[in-house]
């Protein structure tokens, strides 16, 4: 029979295999991130807030164009009209009177869909005497009942408005979001004929702003910033504004160029007042000639737009419109570097091969530096060069990628480096191993039956009156450090000591002898018990140079069933009784470690029927394994538990926690 020995999966090398194909995989993912919907939320939520409120930070946010002015519908205009809406004799007298100033357009950020009360006639001075004013539009798939679409028949929804003449449609290369056969919906009938031109208020879920929509071969909606324009030209694969090729997305999308909404609040003044002044027929002195005035219908409170999707937060939907005409007035557009589906290509590769040859210091410093150095890029060109370079998902794979492929050389290097100690140290260790076993049980035998009797008193078990003591000591093959002292104080008080040593065999032996040579000289002193602790605490830093600790738990036990506890380092006290048992939690640390003792005290009255008992923690170790042994403890209370009862608990834990040390155990019974 051909039987081959099994060959580690790293040591082998087809570990490769199965990180060469994890990393593809990995990299595919991130590509289908990318031209998914998670793109959306990983440039809004993500990269988008950090590369503009950091360009803020820096102080390289644009200026608002001081040719903007924005008045808005604000809490102080709702208060004054008794309501959100216009009457027509107060629209047409604030449009007429901002007219009057030639400002270059007049753009309402609102449908005025409600059809308008009371008299209508001075609607119809707008045309003649406001001919700038824009207002909004909605589009929709669906036909909405009750409401008439508007006339997408005039120029402002020719697509030959703005192409060039000399450009068949058909031979358009520029990527226009289509709306085929959708419905515009804007203001109310009333209002037809009345205002020059219509422009949509929609913006995207990325951030971008559609320049154009196409609603058929021959029509288009603009958006409503657009009229805001000295011109605007569609060539066959740009878009010119006020003669300026601007910077699309691949859709042909623009991106929005936001500024805090704090400065545009700033910037943002009651209309009010301007009514009042259209009212009393007082010219407008906010508005200078070639201005681009902003109406803002829906600013009061409840009553705003507010969009969700904002590097800065929620911002009014209005405040888009705004940073979209100071972009349009003053040529601030932000360019787009579409090279992110190769960046995460490249940032893979690099990060494999970083992660596989650099050296450990060489890693760190390239896995940390290499996304901060590109992260630093994007912001640089972002803040002082309004170009727009995406950093998460190139950096995310490099990091992984990097991390990934560092960890599996050095788990393969260690893995053969293991195998190479492992097959020297097995073949001596065979040679060793039986002398070896015998030599330490005889010696740890040996050694055990010299230090067992100053470890165990002479009797295991007594009484107090009516109080019973009981100890149990069960030694491990090892000799480890347990130990038990009593003292007899007087006919009415006795002292109980158990402690645990650390380490085992000689190294636990000496100073077991040495705690009860100072325990005896203590007794003879008949010094009280805090004393005593520091004495043996002292003379273990004295001796062992604080190499050597031990726990301690002591219990003085009084006639009147007054019991005096105190504890260093040890699990702390149980109380058995008839409601349960009583955890008594006593933190504190263990002698040897420190000059000065941080011990715990505590008096307890052991009352009929009450069962003090505690233990090294050669059962069990940790607050999880002790509320095992409470709850198994607990099951049966028709008894007053002995201390073999008590002992075969702490046993079934500790055969699960398999723990290789001495047991020790004592109780205390009120009878």
């Amino acid at each position: 029979m051909d039987i081959r020995k099994k060959t580690s999966f790293f040591v082998s090398g087809r570990s490769w295999y199965f990180f060469h194909g994890g990393s593809t995989l990995l990299t595919i993912l991130i590509l289908t991130v990318h031209f998914s919907p998670l793109k959306i939320y990983v440039k809004t939520r993500i990269m988008d807030p950090i590369l503009f409120n950091v360009r803020e930070y820096l102080g390289q946010t644009p200026k608002i164009t001081d040719r903007l002015k924005i008045f808005a519908l604000d809490d102080s205009t709702f208060s004054f009209l008794g309501g959100p809406r216009l009457t027509p004799e107060d629209l047409s007298r604030l449009l007429t009177n901002m007219s009057q100033s030639k400002p270059r357009a007049i753009i309402i950020d609102g449908l005025l869909s409600d059809t308008p009360t009371g008299n209508l006639s001075p609607l119809q001075e707008i045309p003649q005497k406001a001919p700038q004013v824009i207002t909004g539009s909605y589009i929709t798939p669906h036909k909405i009942r009750f409401r008439e679409d508007l006339n997408i028949d005039t120029d402002p929804f020719q697509l030959s408005t703005y192409l060039d003449p000399s450009l068949d449609p058909l031979d358009l290369e520029l990527p226009i979001d289509k709306r085929l056969d959708w419905y515009v919906y804007g203001h109310s009938k009333a209002y037809d004929g009345l205002f020059k031109a219509q422009g949509h208020i929609t913006y995207n879920d990325d951030g971008t702003i559609s320049p154009f929509y196409m609603l058929s071969p021959d029509t288009v909606l603009p958006h409503i910033s657009l009229h805001s324009a000295s011109s605007v030209f569609i060539g066959k694969k740009s878009l010119s504004i006020n003669d300026v090729d601007i910077p699309l997305t691949a859709t042909g999308r623009v991106i929005i160029n936001h500024r805090p909404p704090l400065d545009f609040y700033n910037r943002t003044k009651s209309l009010r007042y301007l009514i009042e002044r259209a009212r009393d027929g007082v010219p407008e002195d906010q508005i200078n000639e070639g201005d681009i005035v902003l109406i803002l219908l829906a600013f009061a409170t409840g009553n705003t737009d507010f969009h969700e999707g904002s590097p800065f937060g929620q911002i009014p939907g209005g405040l888009i419109i705004a940073s979209m005409i100071s972009n349009i007035d003053q040529n601030q557009w932000i360019t787009p570097w579409e090279i992110t589906p190769i960046a995460i290509i490249v940032m893979a590769i690099f990060g494999t091969i970083l992660g596989i040859h650099a050296s450990v210091s060489g890693f760190w410093l390239g896995l940390i530096g290499t996304p901060i150095l590109y992260i630093g890029l994007s912001i640089y060109l972002f803040s002082y060069h309004a170009i727009q370079l995406e950093w998460f998902l190139p950096s995310s794979i490099f990091f992984i990628n990097g991390l990934v492929y560092f960890a599996h050389n050095r788990l393969q290097d260690e893995i053969k480096l293991i195998s190479m100690e492992r097959n020297y140290y097995s073949e001596k260790a065979l040679r060793l191993e039986e002398a070896n076993k015998i030599a330490k049980l005889e010696g740890y035998l040996a050694l055990g039956k010299a230090v067992q009797k100053l470890l165990l008193p002479k009797k295991m078990k007594g009484k107090i009156d009516n109080i019973i003591y009981q100890m149990l000591y069960q030694p491990h093959l090892k000799m480890a450090g347990d130990w038990f002292y009593i003292w007899d104080v007087s006919e009415d008080e006795k002292r109980f000591f158990i402690g645990d040593v650390m380490g085992k065999g000689p190294s636990a032996a000496i100073p077991v002898a040495s705690i009860m040579s100072i325990l005896k000289e203590c007794e003879k002193r008949n010094l009280d018990m805090m004393s005593t602790l520091q004495l043996i605490n002292n003379r273990l830093i004295e001796l062992f140079d604080y190499h050597i600790t031990t726990t301690v738990a002591t219990a003085s036990v009084h006639r009147d069933g007054r019991v005096d506890l105190v504890n260093c380092g040890s699990p702390g006290w149980f109380l058995y009784q008839s409601k349960g048992t009583q955890f008594i939690m006593m933190r504190s640390s263990p002698l040897g470690i420190s000059e000065t003792i941080q011990s715990v005290h505590q008096r307890i009255q052991l009352e009929h029927d009450q069962l003090l008992f505690t233990f090294t923690d050669g059962y069990i170790e940790g607050s999880r394994s002790i509320r095992r042994f409470m709850r198994n403890l607990d099951r049966d209370r028709n008894f007053l538990p002995n201390i073999e009862y008590i002992n075969e608990k702490l046993q079934s834990i500790s055969e699960i926690e398999q723990i290789e040390d001495d047991q020790s155990l004592i109780t205390i019974q009120s009878a």
